[in-house]
């Protein structure tokens, strides 16, 4: 038996909801903030799916995918942090486990291995299967799946279940893939109810480096605009700040601006 990790209320409600509407919908997109705790989250939702009894139709396998091989080592420490989901890692130069009944592993790698001209090359399918981020490869996830699919069809297995998670679920072929999006707690409420520190908020504008919006309860952007590079506003006084960024190369310009 799994031993599956103590969620917070909140995450405990998310997964009830995203429970009945996976039996309904099969595949779901769990929406939650950063911070909110979607690794633990998806974590704890695959422990207790591996720990049920295989089905007929069912190969008994799960996978959990990234969208970049650099996260898969951070997925899978996170895995390994107490208590411990047993896993292999699917990724080159890394030692493999196939025979372990969860899978980590980067879209990437996915659709290099196991997929050839449209066709899913091995019987190794999964039942479950958890893309973290999923705004930010849905056209290569959407390939992979649909390959993976026709093989399990092709074998007689059910049809697996699919669990988005994303703190964004903002892409125009979504809904290709997913029936419904379930919403966690926002920020506002997790900074209100203690879970977040109440820094203050931004997101940089793709494609413009230096213009960020400012987040207000998380819900939407406010009305006013500004140049956080610039100056935020505070005549120099320090406040702590979060920024949520596309691109890796906004933190150091930011550093650079500001002298920090």
């Amino acid at each position: 038996m799994i031993e599956i990790p103590t969620l917070r209320p909140y995450q405990e409600t998310l997964v009830a909801e995203l429970r009945k509407e996976l039996a309904t919908h099969k595949s779901v997109i769990a929406c939650m903030p950063p911070g909110a705790g979607k690794t633990i989250t998806a974590k704890h939702i695959l422990g207790a799916y591996l720990n049920r009894p295989k089905r007929e139709n069912e190969s008994g396998r799960a996978a959990f995918m990234v969208h970049r091989r650099g996260l898969v080592q951070n997925a899978s420490d996170s895995f390994n942090e107490h208590p411990v989901l047993q896993h292999g890692v699917i990724m080159s130069g890394c030692d493999t486990s196939p025979g372990r009944k969860l899978q980590v592993a980067s879209i990437d790698t996915k659709l290099s291995w196991y997929v050839d001209k449209e066709k899913y090359a091995t019987d190794h399918t999964y039942d479950f299967l958890v893309f973290d981020e999923i705004h930010a490869q849905v056209q290569k996830f959407r390939s992979f799946l649909l390959a993976h699919n026709a093989k399990r069809q092709e074998l007689g297995l059910a049809e697996p279940f699919v669990l988005g998670l994303s703190a964004t679920p903002q892409h125009k072929e979504l809904n290709k893939i997913f029936s419904k999006i379930v919403n966690g707690p926002s920020p506002s409420w997790l900074i209100d109810n203690g879970f977040l520190s109440s820094f203050r908020y931004f997101q940089a504008t793709k494609g413009k480096l230096d213009v960020l919006v400012k987040k207000g309860n998380g819900t939407a952007a406010a009305k006013r605009r500004g140049c956080l590079l610039r100056g935020r506003g505070n005549r120099g006084r320090r406040t702590p700040a979060a920024i949520f960024a596309p691109e890796q190369r906004i933190h150091p310009v930011y550093l650079q601006c500001r002298g920090d």
